[in-house]
């Protein structure tokens, strides 16, 4: 029997211009880390707790956690971009509606 568990995955800001991907389960470490200035080692890297500016969702990546009997197994997902996003579709048509296919086109 598999369960699966779909968690986001965060991004830790940092004041020198990088970000760190972090887990939900790290972030408790991140904020310890924010209040005593002291270095944080993560699952993908590590950053003194005076240069974190802050934790926002990763909107590129999704953490699928899977549960076997014998264990766990964890999977990254990266989520598609919407290259539509703010466009006006009509705009990219020339503002007309696509032309509905009738019997007669196929003959």
């Amino acid at each position: 029997m598999v369960e699966a568990k779909v968690k986001r995955g965060y991004l830790l800001k940092t004041s020198v211009g990088f970000d760190i991907q972090i887990d939900a389960d790290e972030i408790p470490k991140a904020l310890q880390a924010h209040k005593s200035e002291k270095l944080a080692k993560f699952k993908r890297g590590f950053v003194s707790g005076r240069f974190i500016a802050g934790i926002v969702e990763d909107r590129e990546r999704i953490v699928v956690e899977e549960r076997f009997k014998n264990g766990k197994r964890y999977e990254e997902v990266r989520l598609l971009k919407d290259i539509f996003q703010g466009m006006e579709l009509e705009k990219l048509v020339g503002g007309e509606q696509p032309k509905q296919l009738t019997s007669a086109d196929n003959n």
